[in-house]
């Protein structure tokens, strides 16, 4: 079970990478299907560890959302080290899946979930800043679309790792 949470949660951010191709007419469409896939994933928990991840995701969003609008902070120019930094976690999590299947070792996945959080942590502030504007880098007023729903996937993908921790 815990590889299928972790499945879940790679599928997420594969998608989120192929997300800046996806033109105006398919983004309700991705949205949906997340938000089935986000459902289903939670009629399989408990409760209380549902609550727990979606209470400290929460607070997490706040805190990072307070944390991008302090002027002196610009993390809009480290898209390339984001980038980076994400694909050595996902290639991480491949392997820990690998590894997982093979010899059953849970702690890889436990901590492939807890570096995603992280990453999403640095996503949102970037999203975020690239969102508000007036850094080096901002989004252009006709792309609010995409940064909503950028937004929405990293918070989600947030979510989902959060729940693989509290999973297990």
């Amino acid at each position: 079970m815990l590889f299928t949470w972790s499945l879940l949660a790679t599928i997420e951010n594969i998608c989120l990478s192929t997300l800046l191709v996806i033109s105006g007419d398919n983004d309700r469409l991705f949205v949906l299907f997340i938000s089935i896939g986000i459902m289903f994933a939670t009629a399989m928990m408990e409760p209380w560890a549902f609550l727990a991840a979606f209470g400290i995701t929460l607070a997490l969003v706040i805190f990072l959302t307070l944390i991008s609008f302090i002027p002196c902070l610009d993390v809009t120019g480290w898209g390339i080290w984001l980038f980076a930094i994400g694909f050595v976690v996902m290639m991480f999590g491949s392997i820990s899946m690998i590894l997982y299947i093979f010899l059953r070792i849970r702690l890889l996945i436990l901590v492939y979930a807890g570096l995603s959080v992280l990453v999403a942590c640095l996503y949102l502030v970037f999203i975020t800043q690239l969102i508000i504007g007036g850094k080096r880098v901002e989004l252009d007023p006709d792309e609010y679309i995409l940064g909503c729903i950028l937004l929405f996937t990293q918070i989600i993908s947030m979510l989902m790792n959060m729940m693989v921790l509290f999973r297990s």
